[in-house]
């Protein structure tokens, strides 16, 4: 008797897309964590083979799965949201031989893939006709909520632009997640606030920052939270900022931050790439951004914040338009749909 269809997630993030839309039914769901974790399903695979593997994100791990199933003869689906040899270019991190198995481990993961789900618009034209588009949705608890208490105990009193998300650095690109708010800050009127959700290597240099230019009491780096309490916070927020890069990685790439802030009723300012070019353009929420460091961003963002902060009806209409834009875009069971209407195409194709 074959296995479930069988879903291994590379990370965390990939975890939590898995239960959000694959999980349920006959669908197994599992973390690849460590070299002997990874040995364990991939002898499972080629003992005991599902109907269909899905390997959510492309990592080492997850590449040499697909490879593995292709050989076993097992309807294989990669569900990725970036281009990932390309990502690791620009943040720099990695060395030439780091680098040169990323390429390998992607491109072999897309080509030994039946079938490829991607987040993104843009990936779909890039794949082409072996890919099917299933943006990523917001946790099952993301709601609007009321953000007064939030606000009382950070002293936040003025309007308040935020963010949540990992503090990383891109050592090539000399960024941190998160750059684009502290240095708008220094150019937007004193009642402007900062609410910087998260942590990371990277929360230091944005503090170092915030104080060289004299907004740091302007700021408030929360840390980690827990999920239960992130509606909470993002209702604190008058808007939310989402910045990709004008390049192959920002065009692909579609945060997961997107829908979990339309899902709370918060306003989103972004750069005018990707899936929010494509869904926030025609609204007026996205700002230009040039090529891969825009150092003039900022000035064009604390434009943008100005023109919302003096006008509060013109933010209330906007919350309005996010819930309807979620609801439209990123409804969970219409996705979950699309995605099992895939699987049982490959189990019958393969019977």
């Amino acid at each position: 008797m074959s296995a479930p269809v069988l879903v291994l997630a590379h990370s965390a993030s990939g975890m939590e897309r898995a239960r959000r839309l694959y999980a349920g039914g006959d669908v197994e769901v599992a973390r690849l964590e460590g070299v002997e974790s990874v040995h364990a399903w991939l002898g499972q695979i080629l003992r005991r083979p599902p109907r269909v593997l899905v390997l959510i994100d492309i990592g080492d791990d997850t590449a040499v799965a697909t490879v593995v199933a292709r050989l076993r003869g097992v309807p294989t689906i990669v569900d990725t949201g970036d281009v990932v040899f390309e990502l690791e270019r620009s943040r720099g991190a990695r060395s030439s031989l780091g680098l040169a198995l990323v390429w390998a481990g992607e491109r072999g993961a897309i080509r030994a893939a039946t079938h490829v789900v991607v987040r993104g618009k843009e990936h779909l034209r890039l794949i082409g006709s072996k890919a099917t588009f299933a943006p990523d949705v917001a946790p099952a608890n993301a709601r609007p909520v009321e953000g007064k208490r939030v606000r009382e105990q950070s002293a936040l009193d003025g309007f308040v632009v935020g963010l949540i998300g990992s503090m990383n650095r891109a050592p090539r690109l000399g960024l941190v997640y998160g750059w684009d708010i502290v240095e708008a800050l220094a150019l937007v009127d004193a009642s402007v606030q900062a609410l910087l959700v998260g942590d990371g290597p990277g929360r230091r240099d944005l503090e170092d920052r915030a104080r060289k230019l004299g907004v740091l009491e302007r700021c408030r780096f929360v840390g980690a939270i827990d999920p239960d309490d992130t509606p909470e916070w993002i209702g604190a927020m008058d808007v939310a900022v989402s910045t990709q890069t004008n390049d192959l990685v920002g065009a692909v790439r579609t945060t997961g931050k997107l829908p979990l802030y339309l899902a709370c009723g918060c306003p989103v300012l972004a750069s005018d790439v990707g899936e929010a070019k494509r869904l926030l353009g025609p609204l007026g929420w996205t700002i230009p951004y040039n090529g891969v460091v825009d150092s003039r961003y900022p000035q064009r963002l604390a434009g943008a914040v100005e023109e919302l902060r003096a006008d509060p009806a013109e933010v209330e209409r906007r919350r309005a338009d996010a819930l309807e834009l979620h609801q439209r875009e990123y409804d969970a069971t219409k996705i979950r749909r699309r995605i099992r209407a895939l699987i049982d195409d490959l189990v019958s194709r393969s019977s």
